[in-house]
């Protein structure tokens, strides 16, 4: 592959799921590669997102990212860099961050962006892995071009722990297509399937330790003492998601009253087919679920926790709440279902602000970086 100096972007990702920071991978290549880059890929292995950037028609290479650094990888991803004569490695995530720049640091001629998609480090239990992947952080700081943060909160977070260079740093919030969205008629069919008459809550997540379905799940009984005939529905697979049913069996959840959907590919109908959107995270970055919930007008009760308070304005196109708080979950839920009058106007205003987090300035930013850093092409 023949690159054009300045133009040519090498993406590279710890998983090859597509999560949140994978999704901001390959909106961006899509983007870049109308731009007239070439863009490629390493990621670990097979999945949905090297997939896509196939069908983008990106070159993808496969190398592992243990957390124990793999010097054979280390040493693969420079290979690509040198040979295929990439201008810039993009890495999204702190996986793909430790490997990518610590590749790239003997190269004079490739220059590093680094992204990072929420900050986990403090959340980690292990004080000596939480100590180890800050000491990575601070130790390649030298040998990154540029930062970009997905929201106010990590950059506060990065610069508290001292993870980045806050002068080579800006806030790109991710970005959604505003006119993309649901099958109406589709939505229509998934409200009749689940609706009960009370009004359906929808969550959608991994089941994991950061997204708390704990207390969601807590909150429902409470929910439904008010609102007996309200549908919980739950979108979304992961390593807790068995604790989590036996959590709801144990409180005697009645099964039509809470539903696990599993992994669902209709994120878009489900949310034009219910009332409340919910996000009761420990800690977030700037998750695009809560964006996707505003492009279908639906208010949002979220934690005010990581960047979801950067996008939802407690009163105004949602509700705030505290996180681990499984009665404050309820009573806000209990609000906007007694009140569709309010939920709707808090949609409303959710939908008028999502100008502000478009897909377009998203990667337009990131493309006037890379040209900041790697200079005319």
């Amino acid at each position: 592959m023949e690159m054009v100096h300045g133009k040519s972007v090498l993406m590279v990702a710890g998983t090859p799921i597509l999560a949140g920071g994978e999704r901001n991978l390959l909106d961006l290549a899509s983007y870049a590669l109308d731009e007239g880059f070439e863009v490629g890929l390493v990621a670990p292995g097979e999945g949905e997102l090297p997939r896509r950037m196939r069908s983008l028609g990106c070159p993808v290479w496969s190398a592992s990212m243990p957390e124990i650094p793999n010097p054979a990888s280390l040493h693969a991803i420079r290979r690509i860099l040198k040979t295929e004569g990439f201008a810039i490695v993009h890495a999204h995530g702190h996986r793909a961050g430790l490997y990518a720049r610590a590749a790239a640091c003997a190269l004079r001629d490739v220059r590093t962006v680094y992204t990072l998609h929420g900050i986990h480090y403090p959340h980690y239990r292990n004080p000596f892995r939480k100590m180890a992947f800050i000491a990575g952080e601070r130790l390649l700081k030298p040998s990154t071009d540029s930062y970009i943060c997905v929201c106010r909160s990590d950059l506060e977070s990065a610069r508290t722990l001292r993870i980045v260079a806050p002068r080579r740093t800006e806030v790109i919030y991710n970005g959604i297509d505003p006119y993309a969205g649901a099958d109406l008629e589709r939505a229509a069919r998934l409200r009749s399937l689940y609706d009960r008459g009370g009004g359906i809550v929808l969550h959608v997540g991994r089941f994991m330790p950061q997204k708390d379905h704990h207390t969601l799940i807590a909150s429902v009984p409470l929910v439904l003492e008010e609102f007996p005939r309200a549908v919980f529905l739950l979108a979304g697979s992961g390593r807790l998601l068995q604790r989590e049913k036996e959590h709801a069996a144990r409180l005697g959840i009645p099964g039509e009253s809470l539903v696990f959907l599993g992994e669902s590919g209709e994120v878009d109908n489900l949310l034009a087919a219910c009332d409340i959107f919910v996000l009761p995270s420990l800690w977030e970055g700037f998750p695009y679920v809560i964006l996707e919930a505003m492009r279908a007008a639906k208010p949002v009760i979220a934690t005010d926790a990581g960047g979801g308070p950067e996008a939802i304005s407690d009163e105004e196109n949602g509700i705030l709440i505290r996180p681990c708080d499984a009665p404050g979950l309820a009573r806000a839920v209990m609000r906007l279902l007694g009140d569709p009058e309010e939920a709707e106007t808090m949609g409303r205003l959710g939908r008028e602000r999502l100008h502000g987090f478009s897909l377009e300035g998203m990667a337009r930013r990131t493309l006037e970086i890379y040209s900041g850093i790697s200079g005319p092409g």
